[in-house]
């Protein structure tokens, strides 16, 4: 019988996830730090924000590569993906538990066990127009490469959901994979993100966001300077000037949002893998 993960093992599960992603970045001097809702919880609750219970780290593109490069080498007793792997769908990393697995509607592989995101911060042109331009380049290319992979086009958070992708974006799919295949699409958009990194812009983000019109744009200097942030009970690297980073995406971030709005909208169900019997 399978037996689900409850929320807590989830939560500690993750929280051993980034202990060993913080022990090999102090190892080889590598910069991170806590993103999203991740660094928002560390400001304000000192840890998970209490209707949430994922965690999300982020580096520049240079400190990105460093460490997917040790990942890549030694992911300890977890399992990575990243667009190298056949059947993976994003351009960000991921360093997942190995000892648990997901059930759900989405188009996510099965081997994909509890994870921790971790993103690529790349630089964004400074020009309003431009960047605007650029962003939506990136954003088509990531587009098409989903649509090209059956697994990925079609996943949704309900079955008829993803019932109803299936048979209404096939021709789609159908004329995208014979053209290029997905992991092909994600190795250019990949390119294409970092496309700015040596250029002297003002801004950098995750490119692929879904924010990078709006609010996915910050000042390139708060990359620069970092501290340490107490998050259940440990500590843990985050840029210094949080402050900017939090309301760009947040607006008044230490206002708690209405009833309504406090919402955990993953839809993974977490299951134990059975242990094998040697």
């Amino acid at each position: 019988m399978k037996k689900q993960v409850s929320s807590t093992e989830q939560k500690k599960i993750m929280l051993e996830i980034l202990d060993y992603i913080d022990k090999v970045c102090s190892k080889y001097g590598i910069f991170y730090s806590l993103s999203g809702g991740t660094l928002l919880g560390a400001v304000r609750h000192a840890g998970f924000i209490p209707w949430d219970d994922d965690i999300d780290i982020m580096l520049t593109r240079n400190n990105y590569d460093k460490l997917i490069h040790q990942l890549e080498k030694e992911p300890g007793e977890y399992t990575f993906f990243n667009f190298s792997v056949s059947g993976y769908k994003y351009v960000f990393a991921k360093l997942c538990s190995s000892v648990t697995y997901q059930r759900s509607p989405s188009s996510e592989i099965a081997s994909l066990g509890i994870f921790i995101d971790i993103f690529p911060i790349d630089s964004l042109p400074t020009q309003s127009l431009e960047r605007e331009k650029f962003v939506k380049e990136v954003n088509q290319l990531q587009r098409d490469a989903t649509m090209a992979d059956f697994h990925s086009y079609a996943g949704s958070d309900t079955y008829l959901k993803k019932l109803i992708k299936t048979f209404l974006y096939f021709p789609k799919f159908y004329r995208l994979s014979r053209e290029q295949a997905m992991k092909k699409r994600l190795e250019e958009l990949n390119l294409k993100m970092q496309q700015y990194n040596d250029a002297d812009t003002k801004y950098v983000g995750f490119v692929c966001s879904r924010y990078a019109l709006t609010k996915e744009k910050f000042p390139r200097e708060i990359f620069e300077e970092y501290s340490y942030y107490e998050f259940e009970g440990r500590k843990y690297q985050g840029i210094k000037d949080a402050d900017v980073y939090l309301k760009q995406l947040y607006g008044d971030y230490m206002q708690m949002p209405p009833k309504n709005k406090q919402v955990n909208h993953d839809f993974y169900r977490w299951y134990w893998r059975e242990k094998v019997e040697e």
